[in-house]
């Protein structure tokens, strides 16, 4: 069989602070020619405001928008200036982008001048060179800034199986293996990623957020349990007979959804789910794995993207039918064995050397660790956020996939959406799959 080559896309969110080097040459600048405006691409550039300045205060919030506003141009300048493909509004498959992101904490980070950002790849295939460019991505940066991530920082990688030679979509059949996937693998995930990333209310287990799901999760995991993984993840083995929606129905409940879900508006279900599969009917297509955490450096970033790639491959490669009538729990060494045979089917430029002794290095680190508990004060601000961009599009979902949210995929492309979504809803989708 011929390795699987997807398509992917991913998110790095990151704490960017103008290294003091730089921050004396641009003074020194200043000084030198008084009255001019600074270089590019720091035109504008404020020394004196900083991310704990009093909002209340006139023109505070204004000026905090401004030199976000002004990093990010900068971050598009030095990232183009280096040979990285930028978005630039007319290519029609886009290039790197730089938006941002108000879920990410400035007040945890160790100096009152990092500025949150969110850095958003381009559409690739697993087959290229692609760990070079996120090197540069990364490097490019680290030249002028210290990079650093916390626990409000993720790192997010879309995935579709790219196996069309039209479109990149998944099959009823191939997403009801990575509903399946994603119920089996969560206890091991959750005991390998570290505690701000085990229960993390921007990635929620999906095990955890449905009423039938989690009935059936725990009933399975109960002491003496007898029952057979199908009384899991049975529900998507039937609705793979059906349709897409029908099996992303069943793993979101209903329970989310404002209205009907339509091609032009993807987003009726909460997206912050550790597997998300709020972009099936947007242009991406992408399932998004959204439970690890921010990556400072690009070492860091690949081999997440290739944990998440692996994760993906595995998921399709899976008889989940035989898995079915099987009673055994995953361990966490099972999950990385897997991972590790799903890196091994990919392309060759989607391999790490590295991979195995960073994910055994994530298991000891990480499998006593307590999940992070958030105060009543985090809880309420991370709530405020959530309702303000719950239905918000994933940014990689918007600005990874063409040059502009809106702008039409040319017919004959490989990310042309399909003519016809077929609408397969009920009011409760697990009406006819009660235990």
């Amino acid at each position: 069989m011929a390795s699987p080559i997807p398509l992917w896309g991913s998110e790095h969110e990151l704490l960017l602070e103008l290294k003091a080097d730089r921050v004396d040459e641009l003074r020194q600048f200043a000084f030198q020619h008084e009255g001019k405006p600074l270089p590019q691409p720091w035109q504008g550039w404020d020394f004196d405001i900083t991310t704990d300045a009093n909002e209340s205060v006139a023109d505070v919030k204004d000026k905090k928008v401004s030199q976000r506003n002004r990093l990010h141009r900068a971050v598009k300048n030095l990232l183009g200036e280096a040979g990285v493909t930028m978005d630039d509004g007319v290519i029609e498959f886009g290039g790197w982008s730089v938006v941002d992101d108000e879920s990410l904490d400035e007040a945890q980070a160790p100096s009152k001048h990092y500025w949150r950002i969110e850095i958003v790849s381009r559409p690739i295939r697993a087959d290229e060179d692609w760990k070079e460019e996120v090197q540069l991505v990364y490097e490019t940066l680290s030249e002028y800034f210290n990079i650093r991530v916390n626990n409000s920082c993720s790192m997010h990688v879309h995935v579709t199986p790219g196996t069309s030679t039209v479109y990149p979509y998944y099959t009823k059949e191939q997403i009801a293996d990575v509903a399946c996937g994603t119920c089996y693998w969560e206890n091991p995930l959750h005991t390998i990623m570290p505690k701000d990333r085990k229960e993390n209310p921007y990635a929620v287990a999906n095990t955890t957020h449905i009423p039938n799901l989690m009935k059936r999760y725990g009933e399975f995991y109960a002491a003496g349990s007898t029952k057979k993984w199908a009384h899991v993840f049975g529900p998507f083995l039937t609705a793979r007979t059906r349709s897409v929606l029908h099996v992303v129905d069943l793993m979101y409940g209903n329970k989310d959804r404002v209205t009907p879900p339509k091609k032009e508006h993807p987003n009726d279900y909460n997206k912050y789910m550790s597997t998300n599969f709020c972009n099936i009917q947007a242009t991406c297509g992408t399932v998004e794995f959204r439970r690890q955490g921010g990556a400072s450096s690009h070492e860091q970033a690949n081999k997440q993207i290739i944990f998440a790639l692996a994760m993906h491959v595995s998921m399709l490669q899976e008889n989940w039918t035989t898995k079915g009538g099987l009673n055994a729990k995953p361990t966490p060494q099972d999950f990385i064995n897997e991972l590790m045979a799903g890196m091994t089917r990919l392309p060759t430029q989607s391999r790490h050397e590295g991979f195995k002794a960073w994910l055994d290095g994530m298991l000891t680190a990480n499998r006593s660790a307590i999940p992070g508990k958030l105060s009543d004060t985090e809880v309420a601000k991370i709530n405020k956020i959530q309702q303000k961009h719950l239905y918000i599009p994933s940014a990689f979902a918007t600005t990874g996939i063409h040059s502009r949210p809106g702008t039409p995929v040319q017919p004959g492309s490989p990310l042309q959406a399909p003519a016809q979504w077929p609408i397969d809803i009920e009011l409760d989708p697990w009406a006819g799959y009660q235990s």
